[in-house]
């Protein structure tokens, strides 16, 4: 919406004793003539009481309305009563009273106060209004509603399309309008935009970048997403939203995806989420609790078996004491029904609205959800896990197009296809459990480590496994002993391909 120019201020020269310049070259005609009494005070001012419904039609077609006034020509305002109507070619005005004074050049209007820009329809809607016109010493105009629950209805035209775009709905305790583009709503804001609803402090709408700010408890909802954070910006196109980014505590709740981090952003492609990136920059000490599974004893053991031992001459990599973990970059979250990932850095892409992969880049580790029926084993291995520099997990959709027919009823759903784990300066690690041979009531573990490796999934367990690079290995069988209670264990045994041991 477009500010305001100076309101009512041409109702100054409505009945002018002396003429002056100004007046001269500004006319005001009465369409419907008033009862009006003139009084000069014993301080010399002059002050017109009109008594009847008042209505003026002045220069540039600008039209006042009001059932009374009172003008003080000494002081140069004017004070309208009761169905207050100012009106140009670019705005209007309605209220049940309004105030100007032209020495600060500031109009004040109270009661069902309606302000409306007549070239894009936008509106206001309040029950106490201020205005100050921008001028010498005010290098942009002002505007503040306020009253119970202030709104506003700000449509804009559109840059790609010859219709407007959808208007923005805002509710808030305080709105604002600085200059010709920037508009401000603070406490309690909320706002609606088509399927778009979102909630904050404080709002800000810059109409030159076509971008939204939501700051402080920040919250955004789609039919797509949920994005909350301290702050968040949405970038529009249009109808189109281009960019949604999050910043403070981020957390985006997809139907295929959660996501928590310190920033999280959101692009967008023809109005649907395409790609999701999520990075921290909080540093902090890591605490117990810290979610950062490393991987179970009793393989951890068993693998130090396979760690060489250092060179001759060669220095033992000194352990990483508390001080030095300060420095670290707390980890992102990113859950699916199916995994959990920790990472630096996390980069999700979708189409169509389906996720396609997920890459969890620096310190990545990874776990999944399992198979039901492992339900009962120890901690150590109640899941399946990867480690490594970057993990990349896929993701395939069984019913779609060309997919085996009898996986039709399940076209929407989305499952991992593989998982890629890419070693750095350390190797990459898996373990999974298979189900157990025939006649075995305990599953296959299987730990690999290489310089990478691939997980082939199928129903949600590892189908078989690829690997690039020295490799080593356990592969455990847990096997029940005739007539003996507790179970026997094949195993560990070094091994050059990942599965079954040769």
């Amino acid at each position: 919406m477009r500010a305001a120019v100076t309101l009512l201020a041409l109702a100054l020269i409505f009945q002018a004793t002396a003429p002056t310049d100004a007046s001269a070259q500004q006319r005001c005609d009465q369409v419907r003539r008033s009862d009006f009494r003139r009084i000069v005070t014993e301080h010399g001012h002059e002050i017109m009481y009109y008594r009847q419904p008042v209505r003026m039609i002045c220069t540039g077609d600008i039209e006042i309305e009001a059932d009374s006034a009172i003008m003080n020509s000494t002081t140069s305002s004017v004070e309208l009563v009761g169905t207050v109507l100012y009106r140009d070619n670019e705005r209007k005005l309605t209220a049940d009273w309004a105030h100007y004074l032209a020495q600060g050049d500031e109009l004040f209007a109270r009661g069902n106060v309606v302000l409306t820009d007549m070239a894009d329809g936008s509106t206001i809607h309040g029950d106490d209004f201020q205005y100050r016109r921008e001028s010498e010493t005010r290098l942009e105009s002002h505007m503040i509603m306020r009253g119970h629950r202030p709104h506003a209805q700000l449509r804009r035209a559109s840059p790609t399309s010859s219709e407007p775009a959808a208007p923005i709905l805002v509710w808030a305790r305080r709105l604002e309008l600085l200059g010709e583009t920037l508009f401000l709503a603070q406490n309690d804001v909320e706002i609606e935009r088509e399927d778009l609803r979102g909630s904050g402090d404080s709002a800000r709408f810059d109409q030159v970048a076509d971008r939204m700010t939501l700051t402080g408890n920040a919250r955004v909802e789609t039919v797509d997403y949920q994005l909350e954070g301290h702050r968040i910006d949405a970038h529009l196109d249009g109808d189109d939203v281009r960019e949604v980014f999050s910043e403070g505590s981020a957390s985006l709740l997809a139907e295929d995806l959660t996501i928590e981090g310190d920033n999280i952003r959101i692009g967008f492609h023809g109005g649907q989420p395409e790609r999701v990136e999520a990075w921290n920059q909080r540093k902090r000490a890591p605490t117990p609790e810290a979610d950062d599974r490393q991987p179970p004893d009793a393989l951890a053991q068993a693998a130090q078996e396979l760690e060489p031992a250092p060179a001759e001459g060669q220095v033992p990599a000194v352990e990483e004491t508390d001080e030095d973990r300060e420095t670290e970059i707390e980890r992102v979250l990113a859950v699916s029904r199916d995994f959990r990932l920790l990472a630096d850095s996390i980069d999700a892409r979708s189409a169509q609205g389906r996720i396609q992969e997920v890459r969890a880049v620096g310190r990545a580790y990874g776990e999944g959800a399992g198979n039901a029926s492992f339900a009962e084993l120890p901690d150590d291995i109640s899941r399946d896990w990867t480690q490594g520099d970057t993990i990349n997990t896929y993701f395939t959709q069984p019913g779609a197009v060309g997919a085996d027919p009898e996986d039709s009823e399940r076209a929407d759903e989305v499952v991992i296809e593989r998982i890629e784990v890419i070693g750095g300066s350390a190797d990459a690690l898996s373990f999974y459990r298979t189900e157990p041979a025939e006649g075995g009531d305990r599953p296959d573990l299987n730990f690999t480590r290489a310089k990478r490796i691939t997980l082939f999934m199928k129903d949600g367990e590892v189908d078989r496994v690829e690997v690039e690079g020295p490799l080593e290995g356990l592969y455990l069988s847990p096997q029940r002993a005739e007539g003996d209670g507790e179970p026997r264990t094949e195993g560990p045994d070094r091994r050059t391909a990942a599965g079954r041991p040769r």
